[in-house]
């Protein structure tokens, strides 16, 4: 990280803008070059758990090459001055690596996809293997989650 004095520190600042988070960036790499595409998800004990329908292109490039660049942030403001060179902008934000895989096991699916419903609904659901069938789940373990922040 280039300015160090913008990194988070503290691991609970970190989990906190990840749990706040609605939506999670998924970088993905493939022959074509980079592809990111904004996912939900949920966190739990450094593990990102992404609900993605079962096919098509990010499943592709997944299985091709299961190394991920995982971003969140929260809307920044703009803080105007008259000398445009002194204006700036609040953000913050998480970037994390990690690999990736597809959950196969209905179980730790359906635990997976209860903790993406917690998170956006509040509500417990457990899903049965049929209701499993139907979508796909992408684990992703990471290796290194960094924050970074200006306010």
């Amino acid at each position: 990280m280039r300015r160090k004095e913008n990194e988070i520190q503290d691991p609970s600042r970190i989990q906190s803008l990840i749990d706040r988070a609605r939506v999670l960036r998924l970088g993905l790499t493939g022959m074509e070059g980079p592809y990111i595409v904004p996912m939900n998800f949920a966190y739990e004990d450094g593990v990102f758990y992404l609900h993605s329908a079962p096919e098509g292109k990010k499943i592709d490039m997944l299985r091709a090459d299961p190394r991920v660049c995982l971003e969140i942030d929260e809307p920044g403001v703009y803080e105007d001055a008259d000398d445009p060179c002194e204006a700036g902008f609040s953000y913050a934000s998480v970037i994390a690596f990690g690999k990736a895989e597809l959950i196969v096991n209905w179980s730790e699916k359906s635990r997976a996809l209860s903790l993406i419903t917690r998170k956006y609904s509040g509500r417990e659901h457990v899903f049965s293997e049929t209701e499993c069938r139907g979508v796909a789940v992408i684990k992703a373990e990471c290796s290194e989650i960094t924050g970074k922040e200006s306010r």
